[in-house]
């Protein structure tokens, strides 16, 4: 969908994330529901959606209510939402790869189609596929930081599901190479992703304050899924360069987002106490 102020493309926006990049740009300061209100409408969403995703944030323990009537998010995080996070590390995410695969062999039957649909979820989310019935592979260069075994089983790999590490013959290795992963599409979206953000920051230049708060959340939005849900290929596979400069443009784009959101925050008539303006932005997707 365009959107007919800002000209981005935009995609449907769950109010929870909303709500939890305000919070997380508010850091440990509590944020009423008035304010939650107030910035969700500039979204076009109603007050009574944003009470009902507060109400189901609380159950899921990630946010709390620290004083009546307003909210800080918990010690708790969500898996998808951490492990998109990690796009902030760049090709820290990686580490040289030495031609072993990473692999995941499901069982045969699965305890539901639900379970089983939660783990293709996982699976790709961490850049594998299916390189044969139920054996889901990808090249072993994730690195310690990213924990990968940790992080499927995170996002709801089921509990049987066996990992399993391949030394893969030269054909089939190549196969794999070639045949899982569009490259070429990959390309694109990196070309197309560092686009978005020159384009965008030109545009944000001309648009008024309420309409650049809009803008930049979704466009920043967009790219940090792109990036957070990369399959992360090595350089053999892929173009690592073009891959690290989209990194380094978003870091650039949402220093700037974050600062705009804050200054805005600051200065609303219902204020956020104790924001500092210039303490350093977290980045948030």
């Amino acid at each position: 969908e365009m959107d007919a102020v800002t000209g981005v493309q935009t995609c449907a926006l769950p109010i929870s994330d909303l709500i939890l990049s305000v919070l997380q740009i508010a850091e440990r300061n509590a944020v009423s529901v008035a304010l939650l209100i107030e910035v969700a409408g500039r979204f076009e969403v109603t007050s009574n959606n944003v009470r009902v995703a507060l109400t189901r944030l609380v159950k899921r323990g990630l946010i709390h209510t620290p004083t009546t009537a307003s909210y800080r998010l918990a010690d708790a995080a969500d898996p998808v939402r951490a492990y998109l996070e990690t796009w902030r590390l760049g090709e820290n995410r990686l580490r040289e790869w030495n031609g072993t695969w990473l692999a995941i062999h499901l069982p045969a039957k699965p305890f539901s189609r639900s379970v089983r649909r939660q783990s293709v979820n996982a699976l790709t989310k961490l850049g594998l596929r299916e390189a044969r019935s139920l054996l889901w592979v990808r090249p072993d260069c994730l690195s310690d930081a990213m924990k990968p075994i940790e992080a499927l089983a995170g996002l709801g790999l089921e509990s049987q599901a066996e990992p399993l590490w391949i030394e893969a013959r030269t054909e089939l290795a190549q196969m794999w190479s070639s045949a899982l992963w569009d490259r070429q599409a990959l390309a694109e979206q990196y070309a197309d992703g560092l686009q978005a953000l020159h384009d965008s920051h030109e545009q944000l230049q001309t648009l008024d304050s309420e309409a650049t708060l809009v803008h930049a959340f979704h466009v920043g939005r967009r790219v940090i899924r792109q990036l957070g849900l990369d399959p992360l290929l090595p350089p053999s596979i892929v173009d690592a360069d073009a891959r690290a400069a989209l990194t380094r443009a978003m870091l650039a784009y949402d220093d700037n987002a974050r600062r705009l959101w804050r200054d805005a925050l600051a200065s609303a008539n219902l204020s956020l106490p104790g924001i500092d303006k210039n303490a350093e932005p977290t980045h948030v997707a």
